[in-house]
């Protein structure tokens, strides 16, 4: 029997969050807080330029009767191919049924939802169980997204645990080589966000050399400064002719009594102004008390600014640290973000290691999971007392 495929409407929702408490995961984040899936999948300044309605939730569903049987989401954006403005997609959460009669749903969604003119359709955090089916779709396949990380030498930490093979030469890899002092002349740093015309004359110069979403001001407005969950701050570099020059991005992550400084854009062209970018973010990572920051980012020439200024590649298998990846609540091992993306007809190819994807794309920089009283239900509790 071949079920029909719509979009789930917002008035809806409540049938979404069921499917997911009942075939999914009964703490996800989207079953507790009904705010942060409507910023994810209904708040978008970019849905009107989608096929979804301004009544339709960004996902899709697979229907016998009212009864959901599969879903998918997408969070449709901008993206830019060195330069140019296509529309594209970052893929979210799919599900469907176990029952048997229903297995063939899933892919009918993911067909529908790459079959459209994207130049560009990603998905982040896919798993083993799907991980074929992307591959089925042609998708170019990435076994992880790189993470960049810094040790900060002054802050005993749970988090970063010896492994048994740890030595003095592999152990001190991971720290700053030097700590950051002021400024390189010729740059100031200025804390908090850029304005709308600052950001996007800045981003008009970066983008000519990147692959992936494209970060103009409405992106970023929505993207950090709307967050329901997650409070951002910013970094900027200027100089003393061209005015913002390099631009960054990041949270803490409080994990128990411990704070992890999580970059989650990193953006300057020039070498210098990078370094300077880089300089300041360990400075903050001390400030802050933070015990490690990570940057974790698909392009590796993004990494090279850092390389001046301390730390390295971490992976699973670095011979000296287990160093958790996953926060809420803390996973005690590195965990890979296995990643993919397929472009539309006319785009030359790309390797994943020249895309511009950090964890803040798709939809892996929010809570996977919300463990006690909805982020609701805390805040009606805390209006009455």
């Amino acid at each position: 029997m071949s079920l029909p495929i719509r979009p789930i409407r917002i008035d809806e929702i409540q049938v979404l969050q069921d499917f997911l408490r009942d075939h999914w995961n009964a703490e996800h984040a989207f079953v507790r807080d009904r705010e942060l899936l409507l910023w994810q999948h209904a708040r978008s300044p970019f849905k009107h330029a989608s096929s979804y309605a301004d009544d339709d939730l960004t996902f899709l569903g697979a229907w016998d009767g009212d009864s959901l049987v599969a879903v998918l989401g997408e969070i449709p954006l901008e993206f830019t191919i060195r330069g140019r403005i296509l529309p594209g997609s970052w893929l979210a959460l799919w599900k469907n049924r176990a029952e048997q009669e229903h297995v063939s749903a899933g892919i009918r969604l993911f067909h529908h939802a790459t079959a459209g003119p994207a130049a560009f359709v990603g998905g982040i955090g896919i798993n083993e169980r799907v991980r074929r089916a992307y591959g089925l779709f042609r998708f170019t396949l990435s076994d992880d997204l790189p993470s960049y990380v810094v040790l900060n030498a002054d802050v005993p930490s749970a988090l970063v645990r010896r492994k048994r093979g740890w030595a003095e030469a592999s152990g001190a890899r991971l720290f700053e080589r030097e700590l950051a002092g002021s400024v390189a002349s010729g740059f100031h740093v200025e804390q908090g966000p850029a304005g709308a015309t600052e950001w996007d004359a800045f981003w008009s110069r970066t983008r000519s050399e990147l692959v992936g979403t494209d970060r103009s001001f409405r992106y970023v407005r929505w993207r950090y400064l709307t967050h329901p969950v997650y409070d951002y701050e910013w970094l900027r570099v200027y100089d003393e002719a061209k005015g913002l020059v390099a631009a960054a991005v990041y949270r803490v992550e409080h994990a128990g009594g411990e704070r992890v400084l999580h970059v989650v854009e990193f953006l300057g062209g020039e070498a210098d102004a990078a370094t300077a970018l880089a300089r300041s973010l360990c400075g903050t990572m001390r400030a802050r008390g933070a015990s490690f920051l990570s940057f974790r980012c698909a392009r590796t020439a993004s990494f090279e600014p850092w390389k001046a200024v301390g730390g390295g590649v971490y992976a699973s298998d670095d011979p000296a640290y287990e160093i958790p990846s996953l926060f809420q609540p803390v996973v005690p091992t590195y965990r890979p973000l296995v990643w993919g993306y397929r472009l539309g007809r006319g785009i030359d190819p790309v390797a994943p290691s020249d895309c511009y994807v950090t964890r803040s794309d798709g939809d892996q920089d929010r809570p996977s999971r919300i463990v006690g009283p909805s982020p609701a239900a805390r805040a009606g509790a805390a209006s009455t007392t």
